[in-house]
C-alpha cells in the first residue's frame, strides 16, 4: 500500500484550500454580478477611487468588500456621473443580491431593487440600506455606520 507521509498530506491540504478559498472569491464576484474590490475602512470611512474602467458609465458598479462589513457595499455609477454606495443584503432574508443590467435582484425570492435600493419587486417590502458618500475629486468616502 502506498500511504502518503505527514508532509505531502499537510502539502496537499493546504493546496486544497488554498484552491477552495480562490473559487470562493471568484463566486463571490460572479454571486455579485460587479467586480469585487477589497477595501480598509480608516474608522468608519472607505475611500475608493472612481476613476478606473468598471465604473466608466452609468448603470456600472463594483463590489467593496471588507473583513468588517457583513455585505459588500455596491458602488452603483449614476446618470450625471453621481453615485449611489448600497448594501448587497437583501432585506427580505439577507440573501446577496446581484447586479444586472438595470436592477438589484435577489436570487433567493426574486425581490428586486432599483439603482437606489428602493423595492420593485417582493417579497422583500424594505429598501436595500443606503450609505452616505461624499465625494472629493474621483474618490468617494463611503461612511460605513454600524
Amino acid at each position: 500500500m502506498n500511504h502518503p507521509n505527514r508532509r505531502r498530506f499537510l502539502k496537499q491540504s493546504g493546496l486544497a484550500a488554498g484552491s477552495l478559498a480562490l473559487s470562493g472569491i471568484h463566486f463571490a464576484c460572479a454571486a455579485l454580478g460587479a467586480p469585487l474590490k477589497q477595501v480598509e475602512l480608516s474608522g468608519s470611512l472607505i475611500r475608493f477611487e472612481t476613476a478606473i474602467p468598471e465604473l466608466e458609465k452609468a448603470g456600472d458598479a463594483v463590489a467593496l468588500d471588507s473583513v468588517l462589513l457583513e455585505y459588500p457595499i455596491l458602488l452603483i455609477k449614476r446618470v450625471g456621473g453621481t453615485f449611489t454606495a448600497l448594501s448587497s443584503g437583501c432585506t427580505h432574508l439577507g440573501c446577496t443580491v446581484r447586479k444586472e443590467p438595470m436592477l438589484l435582484r435577489c436570487p433567493c425570492h426574486d425581490s428586486a431593487y432599483d439603482f437606489t435600493g428602493a423595492v420593485l419587486n417582493g417579497p422583500a417590502e424594505q429598501p436595500l440600506r443606503e450609505y452616505r458618500i461624499r465625494m472629493t475629486g474621483s474618490v468617494a468616502e463611503i461612511e460605513v455606520t454600524w
